[in-house]
């Protein structure tokens, strides 16, 4: 016998894990932003993404993932071992038609850290005529660059611990869901999955959003710059349009001769910072690379900094 489950009614903020004020006053702000009829907050990118997957897709349920998705999210899915998983190219149109026959969901990220030309327009119509749920990925951009709701998108994923709070001192993410079908499930969902986000959390992200227009506007400007300054030089780089810059076939001794980039394993903070890949095999790349994620320093000083690096690297 299977039991019935009743949903609970919206009793108010009577318990942490049901929500708070704070919180959901900053869900509700976030949803005009969006266009989103929710936004949920969650305690970090991974969290938004894993939470995400649980309400959306059934168990063995299909999704078809873009070959490049971020690494964490397909080694989650590797792990559990709960969907079926197909990885295709999204910039082949014809690929992912046939992929996405009897799928649940089509995901992806876009834009990504490495630059790719997926046509999300496209996407969207083959997401759809085929039954499936559209979700995409947007940390790379933030919201302020882009909205992947306007293009179609069911879901938005989003790490708000990079370029909406900046700061690399608060961890926080979130889910924009387009069309919520049942309500009282989705809250039920939320409070007994354990998600619990902080008022402060929600304090930090306002913070963050006051100054996230000038803050991007400077970032890309920079690493545009930047990318530019590489290529004259002779140097091959990958730039995605927004703060990232890649630079194939260098590793973590690169890393260790920057003075102005800080060596960690994030990007779209305030400072600049620097990662090294640590298995080439993460990505469809076959390389090792490092990434450089701009921050609001003085571009100049990055450029040298780069520069000179790169000739200690090949003494």
């Amino acid at each position: 016998m299977v039991m019935d489950v009743a949903y609970p009614l919206d009793t108010g903020f009577s318990y942490r894990r049901s929500g708070d004020p704070d919180c959901a006053a900053l869900e509700n702000d976030l949803s005009v932003i969006y266009g989103a009829e929710r936004v949920v907050l969650t305690n970090s990118g991974m969290e938004a993404i894993t939470t995400m997957l649980e309400w959306v897709l059934p168990v063995s349920g299909k999704i078809v993932i873009n070959k490049n998705l971020y690494h964490e999210t397909r080694l989650w899915l590797k792990l559990i071992r709960r969907y079926k998983t197909i990885s295709v190219d999204m910039e082949d149109l014809g690929a992912l038609k046939t992929a996405a026959q009897n799928a649940d969901m089509v995901y992806l990220d876009f834009p990504g850290v490495f630059p790719h030309k997926c046509n999300l327009a496209e996407i969207e119509k083959i997401a759809h005529a085929n039954g499936a749920t559209l979700c995409v990925d947007n940390s790379v951009a933030s919201f302020y660059c882009m909205n992947p709701l306007k293009y179609g998108a069911d879901y938005v994923v989003e790490s708000y611990s990079k370029y909406v709070t900046g700061g690399n001192d608060t961890t926080a993410g979130a889910i924009a869901i387009r069309k919520v079908r049942n309500k009282a499930r989705l809250n039920a969902f939320l409070s007994w999955r354990g998600r619990s986000v902080h008022p402060v959390t929600a304090h930090q992200i306002r913070k963050g959003m006051e100054t996230l227009p000038v803050r991007m506007e400077r970032i890309r400007e920079s690493a545009s710059v930047l990318a530019e300054a590489l290529r004259r030089n002779g140097i091959n780089c990958l730039y995605n349009g927004y703060g990232c810059v890649m630079l194939p076939d260098y590793d973590k001794r690169l890393c260790q001769k920057l003075q102005m980039f800080q060596n960690r394993t994030t990007f779209g903070a305030n400072v600049s910072v620097c990662t090294a890949s640590y298995r080439p095999d993460l990505y469809d790349f076959g390389r090792v690379y490092v990434r450089l994620s701009v921050g609001l320093e003085d571009v100049q000083l990055l450029i040298e900094d780069i520069l000179r690096a790169i000739e200690e690297v090949k003494e």
